[in-house]
């Protein structure tokens, strides 16, 4: 949160910096009086601090202005990205082993009287080569 904070804080005093450049008007002192009061200064210097601060964060953090490993109780209940593509990838699972179940279970179901004589003719044929093999013995 403090990073943040900083971060804010140097781009307003960048925002100052660029309206004292192009318009010859700082925004602090317009509105304390002069630079040299002591509440211009005190500013001047937190924003100074601020802008250390924020580029240290900056190289440690690799670019970040936040941590992202330390979220708020409500944003770690939420899944993020990847949690919620493994629970699709089991509610995938899941729809296609019960489209295969209920497809053998439909063929089962759906199988023709002709498939059922196909069955049993392999099977006649079967005890017909066996008595055959026997007769031969």
């Amino acid at each position: 949160m403090f990073n943040l904070i900083a971060f804010l804080i140097t781009i307003f005093g960048g925002i100052n910096w660029f309206c004292i450049g192009l318009f010859q008007f700082d925004i602090i002192a317009g509105i304390f009086g002069s630079q040299a009061h002591f509440v211009s200064r005190f500013l001047y210097c937190i924003i100074g601090i601020c802008a250390i601060y924020s580029l240290i964060a900056l190289f440690i953090k690799k670019g970040r202005v936040y941590d992202p490993n330390k979220l708020t109780k409500k944003q770690n209940d939420e899944p993020d990205d990847s949690d919620k593509e493994e629970g699709k990838k089991k509610d995938k699972e899941e729809k296609d082993n019960s489209d295969k179940s209920s497809k053998n279970s439909k063929k089962s179901e759906n199988s023709s009287p002709n498939d059922e004589n196909k069955q049993n003719t392999s099977k006649k044929g079967a005890k017909k080569r066996r008595k055959t093999s026997k007769n031969d013995e």
